[in-house]
């Protein structure tokens, strides 16, 4: 994989952007760990899942609902009665959260072999790690949680361009001020 970093200290922030590289869904989401999930450049919850997918954006609450491609599996009263087991690579934990009202507070994806993968703007990037170490006050983990696979999992269609615009954009940012 080619990774070009860059810093973008005009903004006040920095961020990374990958070259694209070839793969399926997990090898997307891998190879997005330590993307930035804040500032201009950053992937939500949502949006990391999707992109990584090659799917149109879908908000937490329409992963949630299992809009667009797709599909919810199972449904549980709360995160302990997962059993990751049962999940294959890929799948997807929408977290309800405390307030039933806001609906789909946070999305997931499994790895396998227990390592979930997210965005969270309170860590600051992509990462992995173990449900089960996750706090139960944690607001983001709380709730119902549905179990959403893809309804095309063997789908490797991915908006290469993106990378691309990103890697231009941090270009151009770098230049602002240069004559």
């Amino acid at each position: 994989m080619f990774v070009i970093l860059a810093s973008i200290t005009s903004v006040g922030y920095s961020t990374r952007a990958f070259m694209p590289t070839p793969g399926g869904y997990l090898a997307r989401l891998e190879m997005l760990r330590g993307w930035s999930s804040r500032g201009y450049y950053a992937f939500n919850c949502s949006g990391l899942l999707t992109n990584a997918h090659g799917e149109e954006f879908l908000t937490e609450r329409q992963m949630y609902a299992g809009e667009g491609n797709l599909e919810i599996i199972a449904e549980f009263r709360d995160r302990g009665e997962i059993n990751e087991a049962e999940l294959e690579p890929g799948d997807i934990a929408a977290f309800q959260g405390p307030n039933p009202q806001i609906g789909g507070l946070h999305v997931a994806a499994f790895e396998g072999r227990g390592a979930w993968i997210d965005s969270d703007s309170r860590r600051g990037f992509v990462a992995t790690y173990q449900l089960k170490d996750k706090p139960s006050t944690d607001p983001w983990f709380q709730g119902r949680v549905r179990i959403l696979r893809w309804k095309d999992s063997s789908k490797t269609r991915f908006d290469l361009g993106f990378f691309d615009r990103e890697q231009a954009a941090i270009a151009s940012e770098g230049s602002i001020g240069k004559s």
